[in-house]
């Protein structure tokens, strides 16, 4: 992943997961300009180590067709 960023092969990522298994990644990537959205396949069961992260950078699924488009 440090290689991907620092090479500028990509713009942005879109993560679709709902534990918490990527916060490290998605805060370095915060701090890289390199997140765009974690995208929670089940808000209900959404992990809460994302809460401090900001509105702006999660999403549900069922808002999905929006970054489709």
């Amino acid at each position: 992943m440090k290689n991907l960023i620092e090479n500028n092969t990509f713009n942005k990522i879109v993560l679709v997961s709902g534990d918490g298994d990527y916060k490290k990644l998605v805060y370095y990537l915060v701090e890289k300009n390199k997140f765009c959205k974690i995208l929670f396949p089940n808000k209900k069961f959404a992990s809460s180590l994302y809460d401090s992260l900001g509105s702006e950078y999660f999403d549900n699924l069922e808002n999905l067709k929006t970054y489709i488009a």
